[in-house]
């Protein structure tokens, strides 16, 4: 709480708080995303109990939002889908059960209000969204500056592994080894990788998956500035994901690159040109050598799928043990999200995020596939590509027990979600 992040992060929020004018209150969304930049850092209320930048800014944009509200200064109702629906309702209140259910395993009330609070996020995001988000090109723009925001983080990751005298130019992002060692046992080689070391470890890497994802067919803004950096911004955060060498993430990308080869086989192989070239130029075999290692799971010398198969069957047993309830939040990790949500808030909760999910995937190809435009279409896909990564990368860990992480996870499936409520409401529109 004492670096000068910290006040800088304060007076931000005065400012925001003292602004009259309404068409302000939408900067917060963005300073929110621009949050993710400072990763692991934010007010350290205790040692189990962090406040991040991102969901900081998000729940004082939802205090601007009820303070409007009081002030009667929202003059124009937004009543596109204003109501919270069963699977909100249901999952937050899944949510908080699992704190209860937390607190009677015996852990402090701050080690389960911490992912508690990073979970429950998605409600105000959603509230704010649907009163301050009123288009496709609002979705557009924020999904843009997320992708800007990942492209910082790739480029600050492949100059800390290539580069380490950045370390000693910007030692708030690079306070300690900025490059990782593991080991490819199958095969005998040794490999460094991009630490990634202000976000924490190359994990940040599936946030950057999210980020592909949407590059990937994300409509080209009219601007030509920032069309050639969207352009070039998919071959960088490719760069940086593989630089990471965090398996889960090289697992979610591929998902994304066969996406684009089915939805737009021109535009890859554009970027064919700068990646072969780029993979050339930074990696060696060894990254090879990593990628295989992929289809060695039961390597007994592999400690990293050792260490997760262990974690992943407890994980599955708690759920066995306590399958309506589940452990609660502050659980041991299982490796594996989709397992960590059901430890968390039981089989219910699985079912009910599992189903949300799915239900949203599904949306998004289907008005994909009836666009008129191919802008618009590309625009669903583009979350589509983001969220069918990501969840192959939560089979290993990412979200549900890496808050920053979480936060920015919401931020896509927020906008993802407020994208197919404008769609469905263009469509009965449409229909009469």
């Amino acid at each position: 709480m004492t670096g000068w992040f910290i006040w800088a992060l304060l007076g931000g929020i005065v400012v925001f708080i003292l602004l009259q004018h309404i068409q302000y209150r939408q900067n917060i969304l963005m300073i929110s995303i621009l949050g993710l930049l400072l990763g692991w850092r934010g007010i350290d209320f205790s040692d189990s109990f962090v406040i991040y930048p991102t969901e900081l800014f998000i729940w004082v944009g939802f205090v601007v939002y009820l303070m409007d509200n009081l002030t009667k200064r929202n003059t124009k109702k937004n009543k596109k889908y204003t109501g919270a629906n069963f699977f909100e309702i249901a999952l937050a209140l899944l949510a908080i059960t699992g704190a209860g259910t937390a607190l009677s395993f015996g852990r402090s009330f701050l080690d389960v209000l911490f992912p508690l609070k990073s979970f429950l996020v998605f409600i105000p995001m959603l509230v704010l969204f649907r009163n301050w988000i009123e288009d496709k090109q609002q979705i557009a723009f924020y999904a843009r500056t997320l992708v800007y925001v990942g492209v910082i983080i790739s480029v600050l990751g492949l100059l800390e592994r290539y580069i380490p005298q950045i370390a000693g130019l910007i030692p708030i992002y690079t306070p300690g080894s900025s490059v990782e060692i593991r080991y490819n046992f199958e095969f005998g080689s040794r490999i460094e990788l991009a630490g990634f070391s202000a976000w924490g470890t190359p994990v940040v890497s599936t946030l950057l998956v999210m980020c592909a994802g949407l590059a990937s067919l994300m409509p080209a803004p009219d601007n030509g500035r920032q069309k050639y950096i969207l352009f070039f911004s998919f071959p960088i955060l490719v760069l940086g994901i593989i630089a990471a060498g965090y398996r889960s993430s090289w697992l979610g990308l591929i998902v994304i690159l066969f996406l684009l080869a089915f939805y737009n086989r021109p535009k890859l192989f554009s970027w064919s040109v700068y990646l072969v070239s780029g993979i050339i130029f930074l990696f060696s075999s060894v990254y090879l050598d990593r990628l295989k290692t992929l289809s060695f799971i039961s390597n007994p010398q592999d400690p990293s799928f050792i260490r997760r198969s262990l974690a992943l069957q407890n994980g599955w047993e708690a759920i066995i043990n306590h399958p309506i309830l589940g452990t609660g939040w502050g659980s041991p990790t299982a490796f594996n999200d989709w397992a960590n949500i059901g430890v968390s808030m039981g089989l219910p909760g699985l079912f009910v995020f599992a189903g949300g999910y799915v239900w949203l995937l599904y949306r998004l190809f289907q008005y994909a596939a009836k666009a008129k435009e191919q802008n618009e279409q590309f625009l669903h896909l583009a979350f589509a590509g983001a969220l069918l990564g990501y969840a192959i990368a939560m089979v290993s860990g990412a979200m549900s027990q890496v808050f920053p992480i979480m936060t920015g996870f919401w931020f896509v499936f927020c906008l993802s979600y407020r994208l197919v409520e404008i769609s469905s409401y263009e469509e009965q529109k449409t229909n009469g």
